[in-house]
């Protein structure tokens, strides 16, 4: 009889290159992508990774890192090398973060659940979106923050998140040590290390964006200026001008998966855990309300939390899952 002749790859390689095709077919999907390479859509983004190294005024100067990377691997030298640049780096981003996954879980029915909730609820994968912003490196580098297991990793993930666009960055990073302390399924040690490690890496990345600013001689227009020059009633106005589109932002099938993981840590008594995740979302939405940029901000500032939710949420569901039964005790018959 003929041996059974096994299969030459493993799950872990359909597992990726499904993660490619569909990060492919989402790009081109993009209603927005024949947009984004029309020069006046992203100009501000070249011209800032060709002169890097100049004064420069305007806000993306605290996106420094995506920027730089161009610079460095000659992307900012033409105008059609910067937009491939940019396109790989957003085809790259749905890999990358599969193969976290992969690597955390481990475990293929583990990895398989996780990327395909995230693929169906994760707007911001689907569009549309502009290419040429550092949303895909911010959002690579917070998904990796959440699947971490040492606290020096977390560490330098932080920083460069936080090189990569600081503000965003710095909510994502407190939604996500919210979340951390109120885990039932880490210990004491690693949170108080990974809170410690997550909260020098903000440090560190804004200490490395003053620096670049100082010797570059940067005039920076922040994010506050940028709110305090609107005014609090653009805003208000923008917000009561349609106030569905507000709330549906991230989409339905997101809400719905985040309330239904809400529910669940309810139902198992992890109510602080329950209340921290509101929190998250609270934040994503004031965050929201503060910007002209709709749905890539909310995207990347619930990003590392909900990741770290959806973790969380199959890591213990499958626990329950294989628990073996208790075994009752026999019964001896007079």
């Amino acid at each position: 009889m003929k041996p059974a002749t096994s299969t030459p790859y493993g799950w872990q390689f359909w597992y990726i290159l499904f993660s490619i095709a569909c990060s492919v077919y989402a790009a081109l999907a993009n209603s927005a992508l024949l947009e984004s390479y029309q020069e006046q859509l992203i100009k501000e983004y070249f011209d800032f990774s060709r002169t890097i190294y100049q004064p420069q005024t305007i806000y993306l100067a605290e996106s420094v890192l995506f920027p730089w990377i161009a610079f460095l691997m000659g992307a900012g030298k033409h105008w059609l090398m910067y937009k491939l640049f940019c396109s790989f780096a957003t085809v790259l981003s749905v890999p990358a973060i599969a193969y976290f996954a992969m690597k955390y879980f481990d475990h293929p029915l583990k990895a398989w659940a996780f990327l395909l909730v995230f693929l169906l609820t994760y707007r911001n994968i689907w569009g549309p979106y502009y290419i040429g912003m550092p949303d895909p490196l911010t959002v690579v580098l917070l998904v990796a923050v959440s699947f971490e297991r040492r606290p020096l990793a977390v560490f330098f993930l932080t920083t460069l998140a936080a090189v990569t666009h600081f503000s965003i960055t710095f909510i994502a990073i407190f939604c996500f040590i919210s979340l951390l302390i109120c885990s039932i399924s880490k210990t004491k040690e690693f949170k108080v290390a990974a809170v410690k490690y997550a909260v020098l890496g903000l440090i560190a990345g804004k200490l490395l964006l003053a620096i670049w600013f100082y010797r570059f001689k940067y005039q920076l227009n922040t994010r506050i200026d940028y709110v305090t020059d609107l005014g609090l009633m653009h805003f208000v106005e923008r917000y009561l001008a349609d106030v569905t589109g507000y709330w549906l932002t991230p989409g339905w099938p997101f809400l719905v998966v985040f309330l239904a993981l809400v529910l669940w840590a309810i139902n198992s008594k992890q109510y602080l855990f329950a209340l921290m995740m509101l929190g998250t979302i609270t934040l994503a939405y004031i965050a929201l309300f503060f910007t002209r940029d709709g749905l890539r901000v909310f995207a990347v500032a619930i990003v590392c939390a909900y990741v770290y939710m959806l973790k969380e949420f199959i890591d213990q569901i499958f626990a329950r899952w294989t628990q073996k039964p208790t075994e009752q005790p026999q019964r001896t018959h007079s």
